[in-house]
């Protein structure tokens, strides 16, 4: 992913990236019930692909650019239609 990025983002481009942390509860359900595919990333072998950040591994990952901006904690409580509330670990 990082070479795709450095191919393509010009000199003082932008990256905005948000991401499920391990901590979020919906990775033990992708761990259980999908193909593990990579360290804390998984596929239902259907085309669709879940990864999942430890803690700080955003800025390992990114240790050779210019971070502005970090933040890893709890999301806002959500909810999709009818579904009851939750709220996800997210990094950015």
């Amino acid at each position: 992913m990082l070479d795709k990025l450095d191919k393509r983002l010009s000199k003082d481009g932008l990256i905005f990236i948000t991401g499920f942390s391990v901590k979020d509860t919906s990775f033990f359900k992708y761990k259980r019930n999908w193909t593990t595919v990579g360290e804390n990333s998984f596929t239902d072998n259907k085309g669709n692909y879940r990864t999942f950040l430890k803690p700080n591994e955003i800025l390992n990952l990114f240790k050779n650019y210019n971070i502005i901006h970090h933040w890893e904690g709890l999301g806002l409580k959500h909810k999709h239609g009818n579904s009851s509330y939750e709220q996800h670990e997210l990094i950015e």
